[in-house]
């Protein structure tokens, strides 16, 4: 029964930002939370990873939760109360069941069959010439494509049947193809590592010659492209270009209204004039009724500059040890896509707007347990090829 409850966690957890404002019924009201408190039930003892991060994270919940308290944030309370209840679930059935299983890795697989359905039919909830599929923003409907294309590739070495491989192969490209429609600066970036990741696996020569190929080719790119100026007769590889250089480029040394410079400058503004409680102002929005649009200053302006810099160097070495270096030493499988494409691609918009986020923070702390703690012969070997080197 719990297996089931998981798998339907993960199955809705796709659809938990389908609405763009607050209401009293979203899925994660009606569907997720429910269901957290089911398996919770259900378990007659929870496993408990005690670790450093896991302390870091609570803390940062707890501190999520007086902070929604003392800024009489209600629907942030819930959603702090959720991301708890998530974590909880999620490093519980991740150590009982030693990671996700294969059933599991099918379901997050499913995340891009609606914005599929979606493209083939003409459908698409954005109200700019980005397809998002059911989504209300283009973001977020690459988040989930990424997540099944991560997905994908972690399956495809276990297929026996070469037409399940084709297959899948098929709905990859189409799945970048959704990517490319959506002109996701994020979600373009995230599918490129992804794949230098997976080319890194199989061979190293292939990927520096990849790499030295890309490094003219994207300089006379940028040079053609960075003063471009938007049409609407443009094809949709210089829409791709124009979002890529010049969209960027301005963004990123302009501080007009609504650039990401501009989102920057007034977070850091807020910061300096002590707009940003101790203890956070348990939102994502800034004073001037805008997004911070970076997942990182998002968790300061959730919990407060202390609580929000202790969280930030506990994630960040996390990604570390249980990502990058096992990658650097080449002693890796796909799973570590999933949370790599996540944070990837999500950087840019926003974390805590995923209550996915905890989903992946568990995963992380999963695997930095097992690590260190668990007798999995898997990863007590391969730390001890990286103690040897």
């Amino acid at each position: 029964m719990s297996d089931f409850i998981i798998n339907l966690l993960l199955f809705f957890f796709q659809f938990e930002y389908l609405s763009k404002g607050e209401s009293a019924f979203t899925v994660s009201r009606v569907v997720i939370f429910p269901l957290l408190c089911m398996y919770l039930i259900l378990q007659r003892q929870i496993k408990f990873p005690i670790t450093k991060p896991m302390f870091v994270c609570l803390l940062f919940l707890i501190v999520q939760i007086f902070s929604s308290i003392g800024n009489a944030e209600y629907p942030f309370l819930f959603s702090a109360l959720l991301q708890f209840l998530i974590l909880f679930v999620s490093t519980d059935y991740l150590c009982k069941k030693r990671g996700l299983d294969l059933i599991n890795w099918w379901i997050l697989c499913t995340y891009d069959i609606t914005s599929i359905i979606c493209y083939f039919i003409g459908y698409s909830l954005s109200e700019t010439s980005r397809f998002s599929g059911i989504y209300w923003d283009p973001n977020v409907m690459c988040f989930y494509v990424l997540v099944s294309i991560s997905a994908k590739l972690y399956l495809f070495p276990y297929l026996k049947n070469r037409i399940l491989k084709v297959f899948l192969l098929v709905i990859m490209i189409m799945d970048i193809f959704l990517i490319i429609q959506s002109l996701s600066r994020g979600a373009l970036l995230g599918l490129i590592l992804v794949l230098l990741i997976v080319l890194y696996k199989y061979s190293k020569a292939l990927l520096a010659g990849v790499v030295a190929s890309l490094i003219p080719l994207i300089s006379y790119l940028y040079v053609t492209y960075k003063d471009t100026r938007w049409d609407s007769s443009m094809s949709s590889f210089d829409l791709i270009m124009f979002r890529l250089f010049s969209t960027t480029g301005e963004e990123l040394t302009s501080a007009q209204d609504g650039t990401r410079l501009a989102r920057y400058q007034t977070f850091f503004d807020s910061l300096w004039r002590g707009d940003i409680s101790i203890i956070g102002n348990a939102t994502s929005i800034m004073s001037d009724g805008e997004y911070v649009h970076n997942g990182l200053l998002e968790l300061i302006l959730a919990v407060g500059p202390l609580m929000g810099v202790l969280f930030i160097i506990m994630f960040l070495l996390l990604v570390y040890k249980t990502l990058l270096v096992p990658i650097f030493y080449g002693i890796y499988d796909f799973s570590v896509l999933l949370p790599i494409s996540f944070l990837f691609s999500s950087f840019f918009y926003s974390y805590l707007g995923y209550k996915m986020f905890w989903l992946f923070i568990a995963i992380l702390i999963f695997r930095y347990y097992d690590m260190n703690k668990c007798s999995s012969k898997k990863y007590d070997n391969l730390w001890r090829q990286l103690k040897l080197q």
